[in-house]
């Protein structure tokens, strides 16, 4: 502990240009400063070489003080000695300096505490208490030590140096700590640092006329310091006081200004202490509102940082969960599917036992990250509502046909009481309502055992000509306690911390209701009783809607192809365009291709075509370019569908498609369904599965993904399998060659990496696929990729080795 502290105390050099400046600053100041002496006779209006140790110590680390103090005291003797002080007079002069200097700056830090600022206005007040009480001690002993040796009166001395010390400590310490900010050359700050420059200039010019032609009063000097420091706070304030300090005191010296009008018979000391005075004033009128604005821009800047720092994190919490979400979400939907396929097979009551349980595990848990999903986007505003007219009586209709299974199998009733007065068709989002409604009931029928759930629908007409539709949820079940109903609405929260035990469930079901209905316009609220049931309800205002609309739409069959659609496909990878050739014209639609964006533009300016199938990442001209390119085109050409197909699965990028036009996005690999439901005839937004984004490689990461390449043999059969396997694996290789020859360029690595990524899942290259996404993502991150460069050159020989095994591929003769 000894040995730390003394380590902390061992004095250290400051920088080279530090222990430069300072003794030639304090050299300067001090021979300006006796030089001013005995221009006043001998009287010293302003001492500016203390203030000079005071403001070097203040800005450094406590460890450079001594050394800093040492080369101060030699340029405060030679300033004496070059200007023939004695020097027995100057070494004592220079003691109480340098004392007084140590001692005031080791009280400001110890009561400001290390992050002591003169901008604050607890620094500012520390700093002028020292700045007033300390000189009373260093002129004590300066006029003491004088005195005794018979040189010069104490109280002439002691008031002297009092007063010139003070004033030079409130003129010069506020002026270099504001100019010496870190920072402060920065070009943000170039406005402030001329403006200020050029409001000492103007205060020049008025000292000039208050104090040489005594033309203004010299309160008119008080205006001009009130704007430099509202526009340029304590930096620009700073400058201008020393620039009225140093005319104020040369033209009145040279017997000139208002104060000699005020005091014609006063002696030199006595006019000296009427200018100090009124010097004094400026200064501490104007340092505490430069600092109280110094503190105010300080606070505004942490309030807006705070701000962003808050909203980055939202919309960090909000991306995460929607990812995570969305990771877990996929190979949910493919053990629920298998489950499926498996139940259709047959097999024993126990097995069949245990596929139920599989399937109604997976079932719950698809329901909890479904939620966690609605909430993430929920929470970033990534849910934009619909305005479409609809019939209420048809979507009651549906949600009781959705519910009335789960009601059955608990043995429990479900009915539902529209208001027969009420308007048949309203204008509003369906399927968020139909969410709330679900989502409401089920919870109600979930926790009732005996009895059942009724639901009441009312109207109230409103003043704007909409229509309140009231919706109450019923229940007979468990009840919920008075004070539990405060926290219902709350995020993963339930009423009681034992449901989510015996009943299931993610907490967040009426977060995400109170959020739609919300959103819609309306409020949300429940009553209950514990254990004799609940009541929830909601408000929600509709517009009146149009029948003749909403019948159409009812009665309209669903949108299908029924015709072949000419289609181009855009990719610059060609294996990627022989896969969707294939699979489109085994539908019977006619497709033509397009290696570039440029491509792309020029076949859609000369051709008609129904949709445009794009790939985002392209060299020439990526997919965005070709997309605004395609929409400046003249009618009609430039209306035609175009859908993005990419392998980057951030939202952004989503967002990035649909911005430039693109009218839906699907994500590579390409799920054949999706793109047919996809096409024009069939609008809806779709996602498609991808390759873990974010997820690193792992040693148990399958070579091949046997049910895309089963599927790819039934879609177009063995011999054109082959074919295809033995391109994109030949595509693999030179795109992995390009990737380890690019490696130590990452930002070039990241172009081969992506494309691999995007083409080799789709062929079932699984373990290739991840470790291209990998590299891209370590890529652009900034981070080494060597490693995963060697396994992806491993993992193309291996599976190029598993390919020739499995007989996939010819062996080689």
């Amino acid at each position: 502990m000894i040995r730390g502290a003394l380590e902390k105390l061992r004095p250290s050099m400051p920088a080279p240009g530090v222990a430069l400046a300072v003794p030639l600053a304090y050299f300067g100041a001090g021979l300006l400063s006796l030089m001013l002496t005995e221009t006043l006779d001998d009287i010293a209006a302003v001492w500016f070489a203390t203030a000079i140790l005071y403001a070097a110590l203040l800005r450094h680390q406590p460890r450079t003080w001594i050394c800093l103090t040492i080369l101060a005291c030699m340029a405060d003797f030679a300033s004496g000695y070059v200007n023939g002080t004695d020097w027995r007079t100057g070494l004592a002069n220079t003691a109480i300096a340098a004392s007084e200097a140590l001692l005031g700056a080791w009280l400001i830090r110890r009561f400001g505490g290390p992050g002591w600022s003169i901008n604050t206005a607890r620094g500012a007040v520390i700093f002028a208490l020292v700045a007033i009480l300390l000189p009373v001690a260093s002129a004590t002993a300066a006029a003491a030590q004088l005195f005794f040796r018979g040189l010069a009166p104490f109280g002439i001395v002691w008031s002297t140096w009092y007063t010139s010390e003070v004033l030079g400590l409130l003129l010069v310490v506020p002026f270099v700590l504001s100019w010496t900010e870190p920072g402060l050359w920065r070009e943000k700050m170039r406005r402030s640092i001329i403006e200020a420059v050029l409001l000492s200039c103007l205060m020049a010019v008025l000292a000039a006329l208050v104090f040489a032609e005594s033309l203004l009063p010299t309160y008119f000097t008080f205006p001009l310091l009130l704007l430099a420091i509202f526009r340029t706070g304590l930096r620009g304030s700073s400058l201008m006081v020393i620039v009225l300090a140093v005319l104020a005191i040369q033209f009145t010296m040279a017997g000139h200004g208002p104060l000699l009008r005020v005091f014609p018979d006063a002696d030199t000391i006595e006019l000296m202490f009427a200018l100090q005075l009124y010097l004094a004033v400026a200064l501490l009128s104007t340092l505490p509102m430069a600092v109280v604005l110094s503190q105010r821009e300080v606070m505004i800047s942490e309030l807006v940082s705070a701000k962003a720092a808050a909203e980055a994190a939202g919309r960090a919490k909000s991306q995460f969960l929607a990812a995570m979400s969305h990771e877990i979400r996929t190979p949910m939907t493919g053990v629920l599917g298998m489950a499926d396929l498996l139940a259709a097979e047959p097999l024993e009551p126990r097995q069949q036992a245990y596929l139920r349980a599989i399937h109604t595990s997976g079932q719950h848990l698809l329901h909890v990250i479904n939620d966690v999903l609605d909430f993430s986007r929920l929470e970033s505003g990534g849910v934009v509502l619909e305005q479409v007219d609809f019939s209420v009586p048809e979507l009651l209709e549906q949600v009781q046909m959705i519910m009335s299974s789960q009601a059955a199998e608990r043995g429990l009733r479900l009915s539902f009481d529209l208001d027969e007065h009420s308007p048949p068709v309203v204008r509003g989002d369906p399927t968020r309502l139909r969410q709330v409604l679900v989502n409401l009931i089920g919870n109600a029928l979930k926790f009732t055992s005996e009895g059942g759930v009724q639901v009441r629908i009312g109207h109230t007409p409103l003043p704007d000509g909409r229509i309140q539709f009231r919706f109450d949820v019923q229940d007979t079940g468990i009840g919920i306690a008075e004070e539990r109903l405060e926290q219902l609405f709350r995020p993963f929260t339930q009423a009681d911390q034992s449901i989510s035990r015996r009943f299931g469930g993610s907490g967040l079901g009426l977060t995400i209701c109170r959020q739609l209905v919300t959103a819609m316009g309306g409020e949300i609220g429940a009553t209950s009783v514990a254990g004799r049931g609940s009541r929830f309800f909601f408000t929600i205002p509709f517009a009146p809607g149009d029948a003749v609309v909403a019948a159409r739409k009812m009665t309209a069959p669903p949108p299908r192809p029924t015709q072949p659609l000419r289609v181009l496909v855009a990719d610059d990878v060609e294996i990627n365009r022989d896969l969707l050739h294939a699979g489109l014209t085994r539908e019977g639609h006619h497709v033509s291709m397009a290696a570039n964006g440029e491509q792309a533009v020029a076949k859609v300016a000369g051709e008609d075509f129904d949709v445009v199938l794009m790939d985002v990442q392209m060299p020439i001209m990526d997919g965005i370019e070709a997309t605004r390119r395609i929409r400046s085109l003249p009618p009609p050409r430039n209306a035609v569908s175009i859908i993005a197909v990419t392998a980057n699965v951030m939202e952004a990028e989503r967002q990035r498609c649909l911005a430039a036009g693109m009218s839906q996005v699907l994500m590579k690999p390409v799920i054949w369904d999706e793109l047919f439901r996809a096409l024009p005839a069939g609008q809806q937004e779709v996602q498609a599965a991808q390759v873990p984004e974010g997820r690193p490689p792992e040693l148990g990461e399958p070579l091949l993904d046997r049910a895309r390449i089963e599927g790819l043999e039934a879609m177009a059969g063995p011999e054109k399998l082959t074919q295809f396997l033995s391109g994109a694996l030949s595509s693999a290789e030179q795109l992995a060659a390009e990737v380890e020859r690019l490696q130590e360029d990452l930002q070039a690595v990241a172009g081969p990496a992506h494309r691999l990524a995007g083409t080799a899942p789709s062929f079932g290259l699984l373990r290739i696929g991840v470790l291209a996404r990998s590299i891209e993502q370590r890529a652009k991150a900034g981070r080494e990729t060597g490693d995963l460069v060697v396994q992806l050159r491993q993992a193309v020989e291996t599976t190029r080795e598993e390919m020739r095994r499995l007989q996939l591929l010819p062996s080689p003769h």
